[in-house]
Parts: structure tokens; sequence; C-alpha cells
């Protein structure tokens, strides 16, 4: 009697485990049924990375791009451009057109201050890129067929080769470095061919 209690309430508290499980995941606004927006994203290996990268960038969603890049990356870009307010070698053209967008005109019809930037390093990012894509500052674009050609993984390094569908910058190649704690592959830097730009996030 005593054991069929026991496998009884076991089976309870198997099923009470597996409906809380689909109860606080079930609101979810990502596909994967992430709790957070960063966990919706796979770092789990170059490849995985790289793939996210490519969606993000041709859906245009600049901020799961910044998240996508290495922590000294991300904070060699912001004490650049939030920082140092210098938008030389980031973007193809006239930088002046960019500093102009963001902080004498208006992005998404709404002004936004430097002190919400300061608050808001993603929402400086995506404002940032959205500016160089309206004046077609932005060194590569990709086309629907963008796709990973190679991937060369030494050790904590990997080298991912992607073929763009674009006549702008037919290929680029990733830098991901591996964060162990984190268990993440990360973008440090992104190799251009064609483009003349130098900043912390690429360049040739």
């Amino acid at each position: 009697m005593n054991k069929l209690k026991a496998v009884y309430l076991f089976s309870l508290l198997f099923l009470s485990i597996t409906v809380y499980a689909e109860s606080i995941n079930k609101d979810s606004i990502y596909k994967s049924d992430a709790r957070t927006y960063f966990q919706a994203i796979d770092f789990r290996s170059p490849q995985s990375s790289s793939e996210a990268f490519i969606s993000a960038w041709k859906s245009r969603d600049y901020v799961t791009f910044f998240a996508l890049l290495d922590t000294k990356t991300q904070a060699n870009l912001i004490r650049k451009t939030l920082l140092a307010l210098e938008f030389d070698g980031l973007f193809l053209g006239d930088s002046q057109l960019i500093f102009k967008e963001m902080f004498s005109a208006t992005v998404g019809n709404k002004r936004t201050s430097i002190i919400e930037y300061g608050s808001d390093f993603n929402l400086f990012i995506d404002d940032l890129l959205m500016a160089a894509e309206k004046n077609k500052a932005l060194p590569f674009v990709f086309g629907e067929q963008a796709k990973i050609a190679h991937v060369d993984t030494k050790n904590e390094e990997a080298k991912v080769t992607i073929q763009t569908d674009s006549e702008l910058e037919p290929k680029i190649v990733l830098t991901l470095k591996y964060n162990a704690d984190r268990k993440r592959w990360k973008i440090a830097y992104i190799q251009l061919f064609n483009a003349q730009v130098d900043s912390p996030i690429w360049g040739k």
C-alpha cells in the first residue's frame, strides 16, 4: 500500500511540475518559449550565432545584432559612438549625415535625448543603424539567399564566412569568440573586403 501511495504521489508531483513548466512558458512572446529575449538567441555554436546574425540583419533587428556582439566589441562601439560621438570610419559616405539624423533630426518620429541613450544602449544602437540604413550608409546588406559558406573553428575562436547575396559586399567573414563561463559564441569582428570603413566592429 505504501509503495502504491508513493508511486501515486510521485505521479502527481511529476504532473504538477509539467503543468507548471508549461504554464510559465505558454505566454512567452518568443517562438522558443524562452523566458527572456536574451535566452531566445542560440549562442551554442559559431554556426547558430552566425545564423542568428544573418536573420537579425536581414530583418533589420539591430538590437539582436548588438546582443550578438562580444562584450569588448560592444564596449568599444559604445565608447566610440555614444561617448565620443565619433562616427568616422563606421559607415559609408559622410558620417555627419548620420550624426544629424541621430541628434539634430528625429528618429522614428520621436526626439530622443542623449540621457535616454545613455541608459539604454540597445535603443541607441538600433537608432544608429536605422539612421545609417536610411542614408544608405551600411557597409553591407544581405539578400534573400544570404547563407553561411564555411565555418573554421580552432579552440575558442571561429571564422565564419557568409555569402551575402549582395553586390555591395559579396562575402564577409565573422570572427567569433567563445565565452566559456557563459557558454556563448559571440561576434568579435566582421571582416569586409570592399567597403572603405574601419571601426571597432567591422573593416578590412
